[in-house]
């Protein structure tokens, strides 16, 4: 089973840069719920904070305006893939458990989702936040048979 979890924090506001620790914006997630399953048969974690973002918005400004327009407002882009091989049924529905927790979590948080889509053993869902009528945030849930992203 794959899962995926994609977590993109964008700044309601540019006055957050440098006044407030990442995790207290409102677009910020923590998936410290999910944690248990780095010893999955394949994992992968990425984590691209700030800094490296803003050197990124600044080497694109001028060949891609575009990308930089859209990376000078991101503070943190999270991923996290799971792929849970073999025997794993237990595992796997703690890990189904622990996702729709997150999701539950999400709505009650005020993140609205905008896509949900279901086939079979196989699921996607995104979500939304908006802050002070700005984009605050999306997550990406995917949960391909044995595979899960975040």
């Amino acid at each position: 089973m794959w899962w995926a979890v994609v977590g993109v924090m964008l700044s309601a506001a540019p006055a957050f840069a440098g006044e407030e620790p990442v995790e207290k914006m409102p677009g910020y997630v923590d998936f410290s719920g999910i944690k248990g399953f780095e010893d999955a048969e394949e994992m992968v974690e990425v984590y691209l904070k700030r800094p490296l973002l803003e050197m990124v918005a600044e080497m694109s400004r001028d060949q891609d305006p575009a990308l930089y327009n859209l990376l000078k407002n991101v503070y943190l882009i999270q991923v996290r893939t799971f792929s849970l091989e073999g025997e794993l049924q237990k595992e796997l529905m703690e890990l189904d458990r622990r996702l729709k927790a997150l999701t539950e979590r999400l709505r009650k948080e005020g993140w609205e989702p905008v896509v949900r889509a279901r086939e079979k053993d196989e699921y996607a869902e995104i979500y939304i936040k908006s802050h002070k009528g700005k984009f605050a945030g999306l997550v990406v849930v995917n949960n391909e048979g044995k595979r899960v992203a975040l």
